[in-house]
């Protein structure tokens, strides 16, 4: 028997405070596809999710763009730029508040993506590992509010 903790985490596409595109009246995926972006490298989950969101509306692969798996190259970028990027709601929550980063007007037909843990149920963790474990959860509770 296993045990399973699961946080879900929500795609969006995000820009810097002053972004043009957040005044941009019925913003569409064909729109954003010659926008510079930061994209992560082609391994990463979120970047194969962009991928088949792509392909499956029959957009090309944008020509301009970064790569990168750093979200504080990914931030800076965002800030510093006019670029844009495919992040998680939990990656930007702060820098929302923060007035430094900002959610682009445009709904995903993209589907939430689970990362979670696995344990068999008669599992014993160490003191330390209990303690990180139950964090984990506080995080995962949090972030999926």
């Amino acid at each position: 028997i296993l045990r399973f903790l699961t946080i879900t985490v929500d795609p969006l596409f995000g820009g810097g405070p002053g972004h043009p595109l957040l005044a941009e009246q019925n913003l569409t995926l064909q729109k954003l596809r010659n926008e510079s972006w930061v994209i992560p490298s082609p391994d990463v989950p979120i970047r194969l999710q962009f991928e088949n969101l792509l392909s499956q509306n029959s957009i090309p692969f944008p020509d301009k763009f970064i790569e990168t798996d750093s979200l504080m190259v990914t931030r800076s970028l965002l800030t510093e730029s006019e670029r844009i990027a495919l992040v998680s709601k939990s990656q930007i929550k702060l820098d929302e508040r923060l007035k430094i980063l900002s959610t682009l007007p445009i709904e995903l037909a993209m589907p939430s993506r689970s990362i979670g843990y696995i344990t068999r149920a008669d599992f014993s963790p160490t003191p330390n590992l209990r303690e990180f474990l139950i964090c984990l959860g506080d995080v995962a509770a949090e972030i999926s509010r």
